[in-house]
């Protein structure tokens, strides 16, 4: 791949140059080349940004209490579901949109930063509500001070769309690469400087401040004069039932939450926040690289079913590869995991991710399936699925919490099936990809982790005294089992995986 052009601090951020109406050209036999350079940068810049954002939690979380943790999950749902209305689902509709022209990008500009300033204010003026609701006074401030980030990252989602439409994932490292460890160190210093809760305020308002400008810096587009209202009626057609999915889907994944922080301790909330923290943090890592990817890729061929078909099968496959076994052993590894990371004082959150875990275990079918819907452009569809999911969870914590937390996650998790049923039924059946299908397709990457899960579980015998040494030896056994398994079996996607990691890393140590 080409050198970075660094050649000093004023071409820190490497320019690209976009062209209204240029495509890439995406068929069968590119696909897969297409596919895995995208997941490699994106995989680059996924978890830079997440080992610095998780290193800084982690101090937090030793210095902190969980009842301060608490605190911070309840403003961050407000933050996330902002997010998503600013955003709009558009950014997602210009992708899908197949010839998109300077119209169309200068009008979502705009209608970003109009909804994040109307969406500060509304969370400007509600934050005193939202802190007498909760009876956490201490939520209003740190509520309005964390939402000026919104603003701020608005004025660069259309650069971040464009990026990921042209699949130029390589530059979304870049701007990670300067932005990621900087707030960061500024958040970890802070937390040792005695700031508490505010050292991950100053990393996150900071974090969208440098994106911002590297994004500017980055790219070579920008805004021009023009507001088109038929652009804005032909993406907000897409973009209102994404951003409907979007604002259910944000809320609904922080509804546990909003729950136990009204119906129980700040305590429990926090050790329910940092075990949920734990699982995303995994999942999303192995989910939503591959997804980021093959969303683009696959927009691009939509009207091609057999192509979707193949495209989605490969997602799903590729996902539970990884899913599948790094779930499981997060189960497995779970308290000496928190006992190392977090210190003992955060052990009660174990049987939560454990739990959690299982919910972990459904996401990549979920992913990959929803994925469909949205790729060829079934929004109503997608919309009233998404509202019918919605519904069982509700009736899930209706059900269960009167009995306490564990009674809640195990409704979650017999939800999280029917709605996987649900999403089979309707997005697979979109390509002809049905249950039978999907199962065959991640039957051997569940078989491999059963024993995978069973070697780390024995392995957890030889070490009893160090949770350290418990931790380190039940991973090592576990990933060396599997990986085994997977060479030994020949399994398409690891060998694929395999293959091409060790053709273009050999190609660029060479």
């Amino acid at each position: 791949m080409a050198p970075l052009p660094f050649a000093g601090m004023p071409h820190l951020c490497p320019h690209i140059s976009f062209h209204e109406n240029k495509e890439i050209a995406v068929t069968g036999s590119n696909l897969r080349t297409l596919a895995f350079n995208g997941i490699f940068w994106t995989a680059v810049e996924t978890y830079g940004r997440q080992i610095m954002q998780f290193a800084v939690s982690i101090v937090l979380a030793r210095l902190l209490l969980p009842e301060d943790f608490g605190l911070i999950a309840v403003v961050m749902v407000f933050i996330s579901i902002a997010n998503t209305m600013v955003d709009s689902g558009m950014s997602s509709a210009l992708i899908q949109k197949r010839n998109t022209t300077a119209e169309d990008e200068n009008t979502i500009f705009y209608t970003n930063i109009v909804i994040a300033a109307v969406v500060y204010a509304i969370l400007w003026f509600g934050a005193s509500h939202v802190a007498t609701f909760y009876a956490m006074p201490s939520l209003k401030v740190l509520l309005r001070t964390l939402s000026v980030g919104i603003v701020i990252s608005s004025f660069s989602l259309i650069h971040t769309t464009l990026i990921r439409k042209r699949l130029d994932f390589r530059n979304l490292f870049y701007r990670s690469a300067i932005a990621i460890p900087i707030s960061g160190v500024l958040g970890i210093v802070a937390a040792y400087k005695g700031f508490g809760v505010w050292s991950l305020v100053i990393q996150h308002l900071s974090n969208s401040l440098i994106s911002m400008i590297c994004y500017w810096k980055a790219t070579r587009w920008r805004p021009k004069w023009i507001f088109s209202t038929d652009s804005f009626r032909a993406l907000f057609g897409y973009g209102s039932r994404q951003l409907g999915a979007g604002l259910l889907d944000t809320a609904f994944n922080y509804i546990y939450e909003m729950v136990i922080a009204k119906l129980f301790s700040a305590a429990t909330l926090g050790y329910y926040s940092r075990a949920s923290h734990l699982q995303r943090f995994v999942t999303n890592n192995f989910t939503s690289i591959p997804y980021r990817v093959a969303f683009p890729l696959l927009a691009t061929v939509s009207h091609d079913e057999n192509i979707v078909r193949k495209g989605t099968a490969r997602l799903l496959k590729t996902m539970c590869l990884f899913v599948f076994p790094v779930m499981a052993g997060l189960m497995i590894v779970a308290e000496p995991l928190v006992d190392v990371l977090l210190t003992a004082k955060w052990l009660p959150c174990v049987p939560y991710l454990q739990l959690l875990c299982v919910v972990g275990l459904l996401f990549p079918i979920h992913v990959a399936n929803v994925n469909v819907l949205r790729v060829r452009g079934e929004m109503q569809l997608f919309l009233k699925l998404e509202i019918l999911k919605k519904a069982l969870t509700v009736l899930a914590i209706a059900i269960t919490w009167r009995h306490g937390i564990i009674a809640m996650l195990w409704g979650q998790i017999v939800q999280n099936v029917a709605a996987l049923l649900l999403n089979i039924h309707y997005g697979g059946g979109e390509i002809r990809y049905g249950f039978l299908k999907q199962l065959k397709d991640a039957a051997p990457y569940a078989a491999l982790t059963l024993v995978m899960a069973g070697a780390a579980r024995a392995a957890g015998n030889v070490w009893t005294d160090s949770s350290l040494f418990s931790l380190i030896f039940q991973s090592v056994t576990g990933a060396a089992v599997y990986a085994a398994c997977c060479r030994v079996l020949k399994l398409p996607e690891y060998a694929m995986v395999w293959d091409w990691l060790r053709n273009n890393i050999g190609a660029k140590k060479s």
